[in-house]
């Protein structure tokens, strides 16, 4: 079960989460909306139409990663207070990692953990099966509150 963002009001402009990856000839930057009381989910192409890879939507061709693999939400701590970007693995097998460190247990739901601009989020790690290579998402956030 993820996080439930602690209530903003309407009124709050989304905020903006920019995605680039450290090695851009695998995945394109995406910069992504996040409206208050909304939460964005990362995951795994299915070759559905709707989780097909775009710079509009949280989804990455790379069998690494689980169909929902994490999520990004604003929360805000309080009345008057900034609002700040979490992000929360869902429990995958292969794990989602802020600055070199595994958020959560394989296969548990993570605690939220504030993200902030310059952070390096990599979702998975590489993988090796039947002699492929599947490579992780390796990406430097970008927050705009």
């Amino acid at each position: 079960m993820t996080h439930a963002p602690e209530k903003t009001t309407s009124e709050d402009p989304p905020v903006l989460l920019t995605l680039t990856p450290t090695h851009p000839y695998f995945h394109p930057s995406k910069t992504l909306p996040i409206p208050p009381n909304q939460t964005l989910a990362i995951g795994r192409f299915t070759g559905t139409d709707e989780t097909l890879p775009a710079p509009d939507n949280g989804y990455y061709e790379s069998p690494a990663l689980s169909r929902r693999h994490c999520v990004f939400f604003s929360a805000s701590s309080g009345a008057g207070c900034a609002r700040t970007l979490h992000v929360q693995d869902l429990g995958t097998l292969n794990g989602t990692y802020l600055n070199g460190a595994r958020l959560g247990a394989e296969g548990r739901v993570s605690v939220p953990v504030c993200v902030e601009s310059g952070d390096c989020v990599v979702f998975a790690h590489n993988v090796s099966f039947e002699g492929v290579l599947y490579t992780s998402v390796e990406v430097i956030v970008g927050v705009e509150v």
